[in-house]
């Protein structure tokens, strides 16, 4: 697959922006979602470019967060992305493609809000490169990572969380519960064909995980 010029031009720009992130949204984790999604894309016959730059771009509200201290919708960071795609020379006509795909990608099923829209497939790429690499043992990581960032705690094993439909707004749960409240549910959220392979594993992987965790925790191992 040739990689077009203009995704370099982007990654560059995001490299000097995410260059302090410690929540485990950082540039390896675009950087994987962008592998992730450019793979998805030759697999499912998608638009690479469109892809390519949205996966690069999808997390710029959590800029926005870290500055604010509170929570930042994608939607939110659409005038910055513009700015980005305008500044490397991306082809304006696909520049609203990109901004559509960002603004989609965390639109799961288990919200409060219950999003279950019809997608263009690059859309719906992004959205499951973004949550495979929030599961598996990148995503048992990137949990724990995020939750020391903002100060919130491991947890125990019987830690479950809130009750009722996931609410992205409220972050002040434990890691354990983070599993439960969402990790575990993305995958029945995965749609396409090729992503549905790779998300069994993972998904399996973090069950396993949170088993050895509890007996661990209990001294049984």
């Amino acid at each position: 697959m040739d990689r077009p010029q203009s995704l370099d031009d982007i990654e560059e720009i995001v490299a000097q922006r995410f260059a302090q992130d410690a929540t485990g949204h950082d540039l390896h984790h675009l950087r994987r979602v962008t592998s992730l999604a450019l793979r998805l894309a030759e697999e499912e016959g998608a638009d690479i470019r469109i892809v390519g730059a949205a996966a690069l771009l999808h997390d710029l509200h959590r800029l926005m967060e870290l500055e604010s201290g509170h929570y930042h919708s994608a939607k939110e960071s659409l005038p910055l992305a513009r700015s980005i795609l305008e500044q490397v020379g991306f082809p304006i006509e696909h520049v609203d493609d990109v901004l559509y795909c960002i603004a989609h990608h965390e639109d799961y099923s288990f919200t409060k809000r219950g999003i279950r829209s019809s997608l263009p497939i690059e859309a719906i790429i992004i959205q499951d490169a973004d949550n495979l690499d929030a599961m598996g043992a990148i995503g048992v990581a990137r949990c724990f990572m995020f939750s020391g960032a903002h100060d919130t705690p491991m947890g125990e094993p019987g830690d479950r969380g809130r009750a009722g439909p996931y609410d992205p707004t409220q972050q002040d749960g434990s890691a354990v519960a983070h599993f439960h409240e969402k990790l575990l549910k993305l995958k029945d959220d995965i749609r396409t064909r090729s992503a549905q392979r790779l998300a069994l594993e993972r998904h399996n992987y973090m069950g396993s995980f949170l088993e050895r965790l509890s007996k661990e925790w209990s001294g049984e191992l």
